[in-house]
C-alpha cells in the first residue's frame, strides 16, 4: 500500500565568502510503500494498554537520568491491539489515513526513532533523527532557495534519509486500514524506580535498543525489574502490591491487558529474576568471605562459580544458590562483624568489604526463590529435566542446553532466516536442545536435538545458514551431553590447603 509520510531532512551548504558550513532543515513529503496484509491472516491474539510518558526518572538504585520514550504500546484510544502474522507480532497505531496527524504529535508518532548513520554518510552528523515534532524552522525546498540564493558548495540529506526512511517502514504494516508496528513479545514488567516507586508497565520482551531502530527502551535496570507473561498479569498485580506494601514504595500501574490469547504467550521471567537476584549477592559479597565462616564463605563462592560459569539459571546453579541464601540468611542472623547498609561508625575494611546495599539484595534473593517455587510455567520451561551439565568451551565456541522457551526465542534471534521450523516445534519431552554458538557475540553456529530417550543416538543437526563453524558444532555438542549428569568438577572442587576465615 502507498503511504504518504511527512519528513524534515538537512540541507549543509557555504554562502559566497563564508568560511564554514550552514544548515537548514526541508519539510518535504514522499510516497512509501508498507506491506497490506489481510485481517484474515493476522488474527488478534492480546490486547493490552500501557498508559505511561516520556519520562526522565533517575534510577533507583544506581542513580543517573536516563531520559525514555513513550511505551510502544501506549497508543490513541489506549487500548493495543496486538495481531500475529507469519510468526511476527505487530501492535496498532492509528487508521492509516491520519499519519500526517500523528507525525506532529511526539506521543503517538510511531515514525520518529533515530538511526546511527555509517562513516561515509555522516560528514555533517553521526545519526539521522527521524523526528517530524518541534520542526518549526523547516521550510520548503523551493523556500530554502529563494530565501538564501546562490550558494558556493551545496549537499543534501535527502537521499540518504530517502534510505533510511525506507528501511524503517519496513517495520510496518496495515492491516484493516490501520497502520501495525513490528514488536516483539509484549510482556508484563514491574520496575523499581526513584522517588520510591514501584511501576508496572507493558514492554517488550527484547529491548528496543538492540534493534537498529533506537525507539524505546526498557525501564530500569536488571537488578530492579521483575517480568511476566501477558497471562500472568493477575500474578504481576498481587507480586507488584506485595513488594510495594514490603518495601514501601508508592505503587504506580500503567500497564493493563484487556485481553490474552494463552497458547501465543511464550516468555516466563523466573529464570531472569531469580538470576539476577542471585548474581547480585554473589558477586558482591565474594569479596567478604574472609570474614564469614568457611560454610559460609564456600557457599557464596560456590554460588558465584556456578552462576559465572552458566551464565543462566541451571539445576547445579539452582541448588548452590538456595544454600548461599541459607546459609548467608543464618550468619547475618547471628552475632557477627557484619555492618548494617546504613551504618558507617564500623571497621572501614568491613565496609569496603561487603559494600552497600547488601541487605536488599539479600531481601530481593529470598523474595527470588519464593518467586521461584510460586511459577508456572505452562511448559515455557523444562528445567526440572534439564541434563545440567557445565557449558563445553572451545574459543570461541560454547555448547549449553537451552531449558526453555525464551532461550529458544533469543538463539532465533540470532538466527539468520528466523526461527527454524525444528526449533519452533521443539518437543522438550522427547528431546534434548544443545546450542553451539560464539560466546562473544551470541551468534549461533547450529542447534542440535538429541532424543531423550538415548542420548547415544546421533543428533539431528540444524545450521544456521552456511556458517562455516557448523561443520565442527556437533564434535562440542557430543562432548556437552556426553558430561550430562557426571560429577564435573570446577574451581571450587578441589581446594587447596584449608584456610582459616576470619570469623
Amino acid at each position: 500500500m502507498k503511504v504518504n509520510i511527512p519528513f524534515v531532512y538537512w540541507v549543509h551548504y557555504k554562502k559566497p565568502r563564508q568560511p564554514s558550513w550552514s544548515h537548514s532543515e526541508i519539510a518535504s513529503e514522499a510516497t512509501f510503500d508498507i506491506e497490506d496484509v489481510a485481517a484474515a491472516d493476522a488474527p488478534v491474539v492480546h490486547v493490552v494498554s500501557d498508559d505511561s510518558m516520556s519520562d526522565g526518572e533517575d534510577s533507583y538504585w544506581g542513580g543517573g537520568r536516563n531520559p525514555k520514550t513513550v511505551s510502544k504500546f501506549h497508543v490513541p484510544g489506549g487500548d493495543c491491539v496486538i495481531r500475529k502474522h507469519a510468526g511476527q507480532y505487530y501492535a496498532s497505531r492509528f487508521p492509516v489515513a491520519e499519519i500526517a496527524t500523528w507525525r506532529d504529535n511526539p506521543e503517538y508518532d510511531p515514525f520518529a526513532v533515530k538511526m546511527s548513520l555509517r562513516g561515509d554518510e555522516a560528514e555533517h552528523g553521526r545519526e539521522l533523527d527521524t523526528a517530524f515534532h518541534g520542526r518549526k524552522r523547516s521550510v520548503s525546498l523551493e523556500d530554502f532557495h529563494a530565501k538564501e540564493g546562490d550558494v558556493k558548495k551545496f549537499t543534501s540529506d535527502r537521499a540518504t534519509t530517502d534510505r533510511y526512511f525506507n528501511h524503517l517502514v519496513g517495520q510496518f504494516a496495515v492491516i484493516d486500514g490501520v497502520l501495525y508496528e513490528k514488536v516483539d513479545e509484549p510482556v508484563v514488567s514491574l520496575v523499581v524506580q526513584s522517588g520510591g516507586k514501584l511501576s508496572a508497565y507493558i514492554e517488550e520482551v527484547s529491548s528496543p535498543v538492540l534493534t537498529h531502530f533506537r525507539k524505546g527502551d526498557w525501564r530500569g535496570n536488571a537488578n530492579e525489574r521483575i517480568r511476566f507473561g501477558l497471562d500472568e498479569f493477575d500474578r504481576a498485580m498481587k507480586v507488584a502490591a506485595r513488594i510495594a506494601v514490603a518495601n514501601k514504595l508508592t505503587l504506580a500501574i500503567h500497564a493493563n491487558v484487556s485481553q490474552v490469547s494463552a497458547a501465543e504467550v511464550r516468555f516466563r521471567g523466573d529464570h531472569e529474576y531469580l538470576f539476577s537476584a542471585a548474581s547480585g549477592v554473589a558477586s558482591q559479597l565474594t569479596k567478604a568471605v574472609a570474614y564469614m565462616p568457611e560454610k559460609v564463605g564456600l557457599a557464596v563462592l560456590g554460588a558465584a562459580n556456578l552462576l559465572a560459569i552458566h551464565d543462566r539459571m541451571t539445576p547445579a546453579a539452582l541448588q548452590a544458590v538456595r544454600k548461599m541464601e541459607a546459609e548467608l540468611r543464618v550468619y547475618f542472623a547471628g552475632d557477627h562483624s557484619a555492618p548494617p547498609s546504613d551504618d558507617y561508625h564500623y571497621d572501614y575494611d568491613l565496609r569496603q568489604a561487603f559494600g552497600s546495599g547488601w541487605r536488599w539484595k539479600l531481601d530481593r534473593l529470598t523474595d527470588a526463590i519464593s518467586h521461584w517455587d510460586a511459577r508456572d510455567d505452562v511448559g515455557l520451561e523444562w528445567f526440572d529435566d534439564a541434563l545440567d551439565a557445565l557449558p563445553i568451551y572451545d574459543y570461541p565456541k560454547r555448547a549449553y542446553e537451552l531449558t526453555s522457551q525464551l532461550d529458544i526465542d533469543k538463539v532465533a534471534t540470532m538466527w539468520k532466516g528466523g526461527m527454524p521450523h525444528e526449533l519452533e516445534y521443539f518437543d522438550p519431552g522427547a528431546s534434548v536442545l544443545v546450542v553451539v554458538e560464539d560466546f562473544e557475540d551470541h551468534v549461533p553456529y547450529a542447534a542440535l536435538i538429541y532424543d531423550r530417550s538415548d542420548l547415544t543416538l546421533a543428533p539431528q543437526v540444524v545450521k544456521n545458514g552456511d556458517h562455516p563453524e557448523s561443520e565442527t558444532a556437533e564434535v562440542l555438542a557430543n562432548a556437552f551431553v556426553q558430561s550430562a549428569k557426571a560429577d564435573v568438577g570446577h574451581s571450587l572442587s578441589v581446594v587447596p590447603a584449608r584456610r582459616a576465615f576470619r570469623p
